[in-house]
């Protein structure tokens, strides 16, 4: 399955946990624009990836329509539960992968 999404930022972290990349994104589907009693909008959504993502991710990526690829993997807390995750992204022809090649 894929989406039209927006990154609209890319965050390298380090924590106690260990190193990280946070995506921070909004789906660009029509049926993701909300209009309620208290919000109107597009909700921020936030992704988390290992640290090399960051490095994978041009600039030009940014602030954009981009496609996203999406997969279902299992929980790791749950492995009855399904997760949908960002496998890659695509933008004028170039694919990013965002999962190490084990996890496609």
């Amino acid at each position: 399955m894929n989406v039209q999404i927006m990154l609209l930022n890319v965050l390298k972290y380090e924590n106690e946990k260990g190193k990280g990349t946070r995506l921070g994104l909004i789906f660009c589907e029509k049926d993701s624009l909300q209009s309620t009693d208290k919000f109107k909008g597009f909700s921020e959504v936030s992704l988390f990836y290992d640290a090399d993502v960051f490095d994978k991710i041009p600039a030009d990526f940014i602030g954009r329509p981009v496609k996203a690829y999406i997969v279902e993997r299992a929980s790791k807390s749950n492995p009855l539960r399904k997760n949908q995750i960002i496998s890659s992204l695509e933008y004028e022809n170039r694919t990013i992968d965002l999962l190490q090649p084990e996890l496609i």
